[in-house]
């Protein structure tokens, strides 16, 4: 059996092993007692069995990174366009190829009549996706509702916003109480 470099009874330069030289520096194995000097800072040991001693130093990889983004209007917007309008709640998405962005909204709002329909979207660089959520046939003038839209989509570096429309009337967003927080994963 081979005693290593620091075994008990035994000092640098006293056994049939390889010594030590430098800080981190690792016993290895192929053949014979090798040094296995240290890496570099943020490598870590890999298995490569290309390698003499079957490990080698690497930079790390995988891993996954977060980015959380959020708006809010801090005033209160009022809508009364028939056609999609932006509400000022937008982001704009991290460039990531292979990322992703999820969308989670809440919207406090009011109309200003009775029986209105009211509808939200996301849209991608100002182009209204395939999502919608319909506010209609509101009970009573005033009845605060809240939608909250979802979506996701890759982290392409466009701009997500929340768009609005009513079939008449008016719309009024509440101000602080109308956001959404995107998390992107890549």
């Amino acid at each position: 059996m081979t005693k290593l470099i620091g075994s008990a009874s035994l000092t640098p330069g006293g056994d049939s092993g390889t010594d030590l030289t430098t800080k981190g520096d690792i016993h290895g194995y192929s053949s014979s007692n090798t040094r296995i000097p240290v890496g570099d800072d943020d490598q870590v040991l890999t298995a490569d069995s290309s390698e003499a001693l079957g490990v080698k130093w690497a930079t790390a990889g995988g891993g996954v990174t977060t980015n959380v983004q959020t708006s809010e209007i801090t005033s209160n917007k009022e809508i009364t366009s028939t056609s999609y309008v932006t509400t000022g709640i937008s982001n704009t998405l991290s460039n990531q190829s292979g990322g992703v962005a999820i969308a989670i909204s809440a919207i406090s709002a009011v109309h200003s009549a009775t029986n209105l329909d009211n509808d939200w979207a996301y849209a991608d660089d100002g182009t209204a996706v395939a999502l919608e959520t319909r506010m209609n046939n509101q009970a009573t003038a005033s009845n605060r509702k809240n939608p909250n839209p979802t979506w996701s989509m890759s982290t392409d570096g466009s701009v997500l916003a929340v768009y609005s429309k009513i079939d008449s009337g008016t719309l009024t967003m509440i101000a602080n109480m109308c956001n959404h927080v995107i998390t992107e994963i890549y």
